[in-house]
């Protein structure tokens, strides 16, 4: 299984250029907000699994983006142990899948 991290500022152009199993964004960015990416990934990609990242986090915000169909929702601080256990869990799922 190869892996590839990209790390862009123009999210959405990478997204259409590209063919990503996992996405991990921010919620609150410069220039587009997580959600509205969410809406774009998963309107352009539907199997693209989405993980949000917040230093902002509230339950609202929380289910809202989960019903947009984020895979998780994860407050800051970062812990990158449990960011590794959902990254391994979804590589689990694609494997089930193909």
């Amino acid at each position: 299984m190869a892996h590839l991290l990209e790390i862009t500022a123009r999210p959405r152009q990478a997204i259409e250029g590209g063919d990503f199993d996992l996405l991990v964004t921010d919620l609150r960015m410069p220039k587009v907000d997580g959600q509205q990416l969410l809406r774009h990934v998963k309107a352009q990609c539907p199997d693209t699994e989405v993980v949000i990242l917040t230093g902002y986090g509230s339950i609202q915000s929380a289910v809202d983006m989960m019903r947009e169909g984020a895979y998780n929702y994860i407050t800051k601080p970062l812990n990158k142990h449990e960011l590794l256990r959902m990254a391994r869990e979804i590589a689990e799922k694609l494997e089930l899948r193909d």
